[in-house]
């Protein structure tokens, strides 16, 4: 009898410790998954606050290369240059100095090549210089195009402070013929009221963004920037750059609850 009482004292003690482990296992999964979401978030609103920095220096950047090259567009030896079809270097050997050598030089680290073309949209100009460039047809490239059209149907000009023309035209990104993705920046060369030339600036993007392209959480995370409308503008992966990140998500791997990262994304870069 004592020993039917034990054994039913034991199981009944052996129960409460289970329930008792089992409702602190649980406790301790909820506690875990409540520290892991705690951790995303805290990890998603430091690289949201890099990318938002590295996003904002982006765009002081290309800002500063627009000025920088507008700025151009008025200087007398580039004017001359762009009538008489002249390279940089030939203007350089002439007269020991050459402007868009200087401006090259100068931001380097940040574009690939500066063009000098005609206001037909011919090749005069390259830096570096590549001779077998001069005399090709640049009239339908990205940027160019818009330059072009733009001064054939207005006459009129923006000015800005003491008569520098700030218009300078900002491309969609395009591929190099190197296979490279980019962006260009287009500026008018005028000589009073004419168009005599078009300045164009090629910047790749795999040299804009490393800042952003560097950035690692742990072992595999890593930065991407997207646009309001769910574009990769700045992905690791660089053939990713200019998709739509739910769209190829939901491609990749269609039986995925993509749900939580379209909300993210919708929170992050909320469309207008």
């Amino acid at each position: 009898m004592g020993a039917s009482k034990n054994m039913r004292q034991w199981i009944a003690s052996l129960a409460a410790l289970t329930a008792a482990l089992g409702g602190l296992y649980w406790w301790a999964q909820a506690s875990v998954r409540r520290f892991e979401r705690q951790q995303i978030s805290t990890t998603q609103q430091q690289l949201l606050a890099i990318a938002l920095s590295e996003a904002e220096s982006l765009e002081k950047t290309i800002t500063y290369l627009r000025q920088e090259l507008a700025m151009r567009g008025d200087e007398p030896t580039i004017i001359e240059a762009a009538r008489n079809g002249l390279t940089a270097h030939d203007v350089l050997a002439r007269d020991g100095h050459s402007t868009e050598v200087s401006l090259f030089e100068h931001i380097a680290d940040r574009t690939s090549s500066i063009y000098r073309l005609s206001a037909n949209g011919i090749v005069q100009s390259r830096l570096p210089h590549k001779e077998s460039t001069i005399g090709r047809d640049y009239s339908d490239k990205p940027g160019v195009k818009h330059i072009l059209t733009y001064h054939r149907r207005k006459s009129q000009r923006h000015t800005h402070g003491g008569g520098c023309r700030f218009d300078a035209h900002v491309s969609g990104i395009f591929l190099t013929r190197s296979g490279k993705r980019a962006i260009s920046i287009c500026t008018g060369i005028h000589d009073g009221d004419e168009l005599v030339g078009v300045l164009r600036m090629i910047i790749r993007l795999d040299d804009l963004t490393k800042g952003v392209r560097n950035i690692r959480a742990g072992r595999k995370g890593y930065a991407w920037v997207v646009d309001s409308r769910g574009q990769m503008l700045i992905h690791p992966q660089l053939g990713r750059t200019g998709l739509n990140v739910m769209e190829y998500r939901k491609k990749a791997l269609p039986g995925f609850d993509w749900s939580e990262t379209g909300a993210f994304i919708d929170q992050a870069c909320p469309a207008g």
